[in-house]
């Protein structure tokens, strides 16, 4: 009995010993995290989420330090209740606008029974063009609106990109993956400077032309500019899927080559360490243990740039999405009883909240993707 217990006793003191040393080892890690982020320039990218995110409070180096120890940053909850009062918000914010177009809707309607009984004059044609053009103006001044969240929402995320790029660069260094990080770094400059250019002389001028030239040609009983709003919105389209995938086959190239390069001349450092006379092995054991802190830190920068694209884009993206599904809503409510030009100018206008809300997608999912890549690539 008395050495059953004796035994019991050695058990949970060995087990206590050993609880003590995986502590003070996490201690001895986290640590090293700590130092590694302090070599990092994450005040910057945190001036810019405050900047960006005002209301939401995020902190990017606490964040790293949650996924550097295995933990989730931001709950499921989290987006949940952000997408909820978004929708909310989105709804009130419409309301009023939407109730206007359905009483010019209903008033249209009216006119054009009260006036047929004046056949063979204008009056009937003179007061659709009054309605529409206060149609017009309410559509015009939404889609100002709804154009600027997305332009911003697009200039955020190339803002954003710009400064994480040398803080990942450095991560990918300290990990000694420096051939990924320069390819990285290099390829995705340029793909900043060509987003910003097809935002800037493409995108949003062809979407705000094909909502004029849609409206004026709606004007007409006859579809004359049809052709020309489908020309611009294929462009539109077309230019997005183009990028998407130039940007996506470019990055799996580079995903092929460099990671080789950096994993040959890491394995030649590590055994040239290791044969070293008497301190080779420890020197080796220590070098792979620093990698792999780095390389952790590396994955947990990349993660955490990732989680923030998501938090940029994912308000603006809410907001869009309600608007285009009201208009539609709107459209195949008001059809029984409107013109069908205005059916059909709601029905434009919901085309290019769609064309808003791909651009926003299409970018976000662009950069989401370039860092997960790049993120897996050197292991």
């Amino acid at each position: 009995m008395r050495k059953r217990t004796a035994g019991i006793i050695v058990g949970l003191l060995l087990l206590l010993a050993l609880s003590g040393r995986v502590k003070a080892e996490e201690a001895q890690e986290v640590d090293r995290y700590q130092t590694y982020m302090d070599e990092l320039d994450l005040q910057s990218i945190q001036n810019t989420v405050d900047e960006l995110l005002p209301q939401d409070h995020l902190n990017f180096r606490q964040m790293i330090t949650k996924l550097c120890q295995g933990e989730i940053p931001l709950s499921g909850d989290t987006f949940i209740s952000l997408t909820e009062n978004t929708l909310f918000f989105e709804l009130k914010r419409q309301r009023t606008t939407i109730v206007q177009i359905l009483i010019l809707a209903m008033t249209a309607s009216v006119f054009s029974v009260f006036m047929s009984a004046f056949t063979g004059s204008r009056v009937q044609e003179i007061a659709f063009y009054m309605v529409y053009l206060l149609l017009f103006v309410i559509l015009l001044d939404s889609f100002r609106e709804l154009s600027s969240i997305s332009e911003q929402t697009m200039q955020s995320v190339l803002q954003f990109m710009r400064l994480l790029l040398p803080v990942y660069l450095l991560a990918a260094s300290l990990a000694a993956t420096q051939m990924t990080a320069i390819g990285f770094y290099e390829v995705t400059l340029f793909i900043i400077m060509v987003v910003q250019s097809v935002v800037q002389y493409v995108l949003m001028p062809g979407i705000a032309c094909y909502v004029l030239i849609a409206m004026l040609g709606n004007v007409t009983k006859e579809a004359y500019l049809a052709r020309m709003t489908a020309l611009i919105r294929q462009i539109v389209r077309w230019s997005l899927k183009t990028m998407l995938t130039l940007v996506i086959g470019i990055q799996t190239i580079q995903r092929l080559l460099f990671p080789a390069l950096d994993h040959m001349k890491n394995s030649i450092w590590i055994r040239a360490g290791g044969a070293i006379p008497v301190v080779g092995n420890t020197l080796s054991s220590v070098t792979e243990t620093l990698l792999g802190t780095a390389s952790v830190l590396k994955h947990a920068v990349g993660t955490g740039g990732m989680i923030l694209l998501i938090w940029i884009c994912l308000r603006p993206l809410v907001r869009l999405l309600v608007c285009l599904l009201l208009y539609k809503l709107v459209s195949a409510v008001i059809q029984p009883v409107a013109d069908p030009r205005f059916v059909r100018c709601i029905d434009d206008m919901a085309e290019a909240v769609g064309l808003l809300l791909l651009a926003v997608a299409v970018t976000g999912v662009m950069f989401f993707l370039t860092i997960a890549i790049v993120t897996t690539a050197g292991g």
